[in-house]
């Protein structure tokens, strides 16, 4: 009510005073699908470390069905942000094994290898304990269909 009140003679009263919310869907999609078409394109093609986890087959399915122009899935799942979230979980596990081992290089980063790293490089998180990450990370890909 005070941000309403605030924005009087600024806004329009008919936008000032609306009770509904903008829908963002529109933008994220073009957004996705133009400014970061390279990245999921790259994310899609080869997910790293975590494609050993990720049921890829299904992943492409649906980039191929959102390439398409089907946007939800016949569950109601949006496939732009099922994308999107395992393309940034993605990332979240590739930066933080990069911030375990800032001078391996690709042949180094081999899931096996990853595995027989010593208990002492699996780090806590300030925010919050590792393996509740990875079990977070878990059931958003399990949600999702993408698990193996």
């Amino acid at each position: 009510m005070i941000l309403r009140r605030g924005l009087e003679g600024i806004l329009p009263r008919e936008v000032q005073w609306r009770s509904f919310k903008a829908r963002l869907e529109p933008s994220f999609h073009h957004g996705l699908l133009t400014l970061d078409r390279s990245g999921l394109e790259a994310f899609v093609e080869d997910p790293g470390p975590i494609g050993e986890y990720l049921d890829v087959d299904q992943v492409r399915a649906i980039f191929r069905e959102y390439q398409g122009g089907q946007y939800r899935t016949r569950t109601g799942n949006d496939n732009g942000f099922t994308l999107w979230r395992a393309a940034m979980i993605a990332a979240e596990e590739e930066k933080w094994i990069e911030d375990q081992l800032p001078d391996a290089n690709d042949d180094d980063l081999v899931v096996a290898k990853l595995r027989d790293l010593p208990v002492a490089l699996r780090p806590i998180p300030a925010s919050r304990d590792r393996e509740f990450l990875v079990c977070r990370h878990a059931r958003q890909a399990a949600r999702h269909g993408l698990l193996r």
